[in-house]
């Protein structure tokens, strides 16, 4: 199904977008693309200039990185073992490409944590590749909730690490 040219256009424009986000960072070094990047608007030029100031080696690449493991893990494969448990006959490439216009879609502004438009997103995408429109709703709300359950299984180590940079950061102060 995926060989239809609405998909393949969507699946490669996501990659072209994706290597647009990061030729700025990548070519602001260049001093014949400083020119170009200078006409971008000042919002992009100061996030630009905030992603220059990592260190890209030591910050940018393993935050991108444990970023693509996270949600092919835990967005990704997660959903496609609830997906085969409920009986949703969709291929493994089928899945990740839809999954993750699934999450752009999601990703619009237009309803509190996205409610609403997730389960729409996962019916229609889905159920365009067979799956049943029950199945798909089931699995983005047992989805919610397993990553609702993640985020609280996860607060403690964030307010233990938020308590040891406070500590770290008033014995720089003395």
């Amino acid at each position: 199904m995926l060989a239809h040219p609405f998909w393949l256009f969507l699946n490669a424009l996501i990659v072209v977008l994706l290597i647009l986000d990061f030729l700025p960072l990548l070519l602001r070094k260049i001093p014949r693309a400083k020119k170009w990047i200078s006409l971008l608007p000042e919002k992009i030029l100061h996030l630009i200039g905030e992603l220059g100031s990592y260190p890209f080696r030591k910050v940018m690449v393993p935050a991108l990185f444990l970023s693509l493991v996270f949600n092919f893990v835990g967005v990704g494969l997660s959903n496609l073992v609830l997906f085969r448990a409920l009986g949703g006959g969709v291929e493994l490439f089928e899945y990740l490409s839809v999954i993750f216009l699934i999450t752009i879609v999601s990703s619009i502004p237009i309803s509190i944590n996205n409610i609403g438009l997730k389960e729409w997103a996962y019916a229609v995408f889905f159920g365009y590749l067979g799956a049943s429109v029950e199945a798909a709703v089931t699995v983005a709300l047992v989805s919610r909730i397993l990553q609702m359950f993640v985020s609280f299984a996860s607060l403690p180590f964030y307010l233990r690490s938020r308590d040891l940079l406070g500590r770290e950061q008033e014995g720089g102060r003395r």
